[in-house]
């Protein structure tokens, strides 16, 4: 429901300095979300909800917030995203997150860890043991880079939760910052996200049997709301200001990042793409014929040519003008 320019309007508009926004599983607003905030002189916090799978049971998984610090959170995230879609699905094919990858793929990445968390579905399920074994785990990865996040949008059994978290914060020394898991931009337009969730479920507004996941108060707050919500707790806000000081990352646009090709040991890149341009022009030539009025000097002057102008320009030049002109194709 929350659209990028919307939410930067509203940002600027609060005098908020900083905002993050996560994708679930993926990063598609990044682009626009950066540039936007950028250009509104908001901080971007970049991030992702990610689903971090169950060794012991394939069917359930949690969810962890990232968020990124530096360049190298930033490839990390990217290198854990792709895994999960590539390497990652369940029977839903939902892109789960092995356990087992975030030893490689960590630094760089502040983690925020609550209601939906293994720790907190530990709590929730009334094993607090298991949750306090999860947290160890966790901070033998994360170390003060993992916070435990702390949500008031009146949800059931939402203060024990809360009570809970809190109790293992103090026994292990892990500080906790106040979320708001913002859905919606206004609090009337909780109604019109609920129509939207039904259509996705297709379900009805009034069904009773509807599973209800969001609050009404899953909406942008003010500074000044959440410092009255969470007045009892102020460590928990000064911790949202801590962590958007720790996150330093700055996205490089407008730059082509092209791949180094791999040729044979006893090749060079010119010499192997002529050899794979001959192959090609005579695979082609074996399968269509030859055009009306021409013939295979023709193809093989075109091809000269053509390897010519590649080489003169740089591989790297030359495939910039082909991304150009397919660009423009598709305009």
């Amino acid at each position: 429901m929350v659209r990028i320019n919307q939410l930067i309007d509203r940002a600027v508009e609060l005098n908020m300095p900083a905002v993050a926004v996560t994708d679930w599983s993926n990063l598609f607003g990044l682009v626009k979300f950066y540039k936007r905030a950028i250009a509104n002189g908001i901080q971007p916090i970049v991030g992702a909800d990610l689903l971090i799978a169950d060794p012991e049971h394939n069917d359930r998984y949690s969810v962890a917030t990232v968020l990124v610090q530096n360049q190298t959170g930033y490839l990390n995230l990217c290198q854990l995203i792709s895994k999960s879609f590539l390497e990652g699905r369940n029977a839903q094919s939902k892109p789960l997150i092995h356990p087992t990858w975030l030893t490689r793929h960590h630094q760089g990445l502040i983690v925020l860890m609550g209601r939906e968390s293994a720790i907190g579905q530990a709590l929730s399920q009334g094993n607090p043991a298991l949750a306090a074994s999860e947290l160890r785990e966790q901070l033998s990865l994360w170390g003060d880079r993992l916070y435990l996040s702390l949500e008031r949008l009146g949800r059931e059994n939402e203060s024990q939760l809360e009570s809970q978290l809190l109790s293992l914060a103090i026994e292990h020394q892990v500080p906790v910052v106040a979320n708001n898991d913002v859905r919606f931009l206004d609090q009337p337009d909780y109604f019109a996200h609920e129509a939207r969730v039904c259509i996705h479920q297709s379900r009805l507004l009034d069904d009773k049997r509807r599973t209800r996941s969001f609050v009404d108060q899953q909406y942008f707050k003010s500074a000044e709301e959440m410092q009255a919500l969470f007045a009892d707790i102020p460590v928990a806000l000064e911790n949202t200001v801590e962590i958007a000081k720790r996150c330093h990352f700055e996205l490089s646009l407008g730059q082509y990042a092209l791949p180094a090709f791999p040729v044979p040991a006893d090749q060079t890149e010119t010499e192997y793409l002529t050899l794979k341009s001959q192959e090609g022009l005579a695979a082609r030539l074996s399968r269509h014929g030859l055009a009306d009025g021409l013939s295979e000097t023709d193809y093989q002057d075109r091809l000269d040519h053509e390897l010519k102008v590649i080489v003169s320009m740089g591989f790297a030049g030359y495939f910039l003008i082909v991304a150009d002109f397919i660009a423009w194709a598709r305009n």
